[in-house]
């Protein structure tokens, strides 16, 4: 059996580095390809030690269909149906709360809005396509092809399409947990203690940075004590430099790769703050894990901090939409801080304990595996979007205002 893991890309992201690790792991029970783009992430990471490369341009007529498995985000399901011959099956693992609606036109213009008026636009706008689109995912949990990274991804779909198709099956983003101990060494030299963010500065994440900021500066006194370390790149980047360089604590260091990462996070790190993929990375260091959620509007004053481990369901971080502003679990910034400094080594064990218990690569390795023998969902079964009338409108409209801006228009 060949398992092709279909989300090509230039960027360093969670879902590329969630396909690198379970494609590694996978190599040892089945064949292993990447789509990948030229020159792109799977090709720079030398997952040609375990696996073949097929780039976007080329052809995927060399396998046989009767034995291949496609494993990719519902969002690529439109753009994936192109390059494959129709009768391969498909693992979809849905790994953002949106996964199954960002491929929609416009649909970056949704989410300025609460999931209520989403729904509404989705019915009014694109009834057509997206009452096939409900047909195709409930078909899909039916032949055991859909599945979802944690119970956040789940309640959004359940919204957006049904909650009464069952079952649902949970498989949690997996790390590799070798036991770790929280260093405390400063190999910078610059003789602080470090507080990080890790993760990309765009969209749905850079209002929390901004809010995380916005708070660690308004403590005086921790903010005195360490340096905020942002690791990460992204369309916002810029703009977070020159509204942060009067502040010398403030560090933008932009991307790093995974072994300047790894000497970051050996570093004296006193808590971190992120979500996805890299609250999994920090916290399976022994550091103090934050784990935040994901706005596309401005943060309410009201928000509150949790520890990863304090999440149910697998959860790395919800959408939460401008609809709420009343009540959140957790503390404050100042009492977070306070907390760590009664029981730093009772917060960083629990943080270890909670990736190794609930996302260790192993044990993810052997559910993919099996649920791999078990889909059935194929390509054939994608119907026709792109043909709806509204697409295609949508789309040149789209692709209209790309090519005037890039005109200066």
């Amino acid at each position: 059996m060949v398992v092709v893991f279909f989300y090509p890309s230039k960027n360093i992201g969670g879902v590329q580095t969630l396909f690198y690790r379970i494609g590694k792991q996978l190599s040892d029970s089945f064949d292993v390809c990447y789509v990948d783009e030229i020159d792109g992430f799977y090709t720079q990471s030398g997952v040609r030690d375990f696996a073949t490369i097929v780039n976007t341009t080329s052809s995927f007529n060399m396998f046989n269909t009767k034995d291949v498995v496609v494993i990719l985000p519902p969002s690529e399901i439109i753009k994936a149906k192109k390059y494959f011959q129709g009768g391969e099956r498909m693992f979809m693992w849905h790994v953002h709360p949106y996964n199954t609606i960002s491929f929609i036109p416009g649909f970056n213009l949704f989410t300025k809005f609460n999931k209520n008026k989403i729904r509404l636009l989705l019915n009014v706008f694109y009834r057509q396509p997206f009452q096939k689109l409900k047909a195709l995912l409930l078909l899909a949990i039916q032949k055991k092809s859909l599945f979802f990274m944690d119970g956040a991804n789940l309640e959004v779909f359940d919204y957006f399409y049904s909650n009464n198709i069952k079952p649902k099956k949970l498989i949690p983003i997996p790390v590799f947990c070798p036991k770790h101990e929280k260093k405390t060494v400063d190999i910078s030299g610059e003789g602080q203690e470090k507080v990080v963010w890790v993760g990309r500065i765009e969209h749905f994440k850079a209002s929390i940075l901004d809010f995380v900021i916005q708070e660690f500066l308004a403590l005086k006194d921790v903010r005195e004590r360490y340096i905020f370390v942002v690791v990460g790149d992204g369309i916002e980047l810029e703009r977070f430099i020159l509204k942060y360089k009067a502040y010398p604590c403030i560090h933008f260091v932009g991307t790093y790769s995974p072994n300047q990462l790894s000497l970051l996070l050996n570093e004296n790190i006193k808590i971190s703050f992120c979500m996805g993929t890299a609250a999994l990375e920090t916290a399976k260091m022994s550091i103090p894990t934050i784990l935040l959620d994901a706005f596309y509007n401005e943060v309410p004053d009201t928000y509150k901090f949790k520890w990863l481990y304090e999440s149910p369901d697998f959860n790395l971080g919800k959408v939460i939409d401008k609809s709420v502003h009343g009540y959140f679990l957790g503390e404050k910034l100042l009492n977070v801080f306070n907390e760590l400094d009664d029981r730093e080594a009772e917060v960083s064990i629990k943080c270890f304990d909670y990736v190794n218990s609930n996302h260790n690569i192993n044990g993810i390795t052997k559910l993919v595996a099996n649920s791999i023998a078990d889909a059935e969902l194929t390509f054939n079964d994608i119907p026709d979007f792109e043909g709806d009338s509204t697409f295609r409108f949508v789309k040149i409209m789209r692709d209209f205002s790309r090519f005037c801006r890039s005109k200066g228009v």
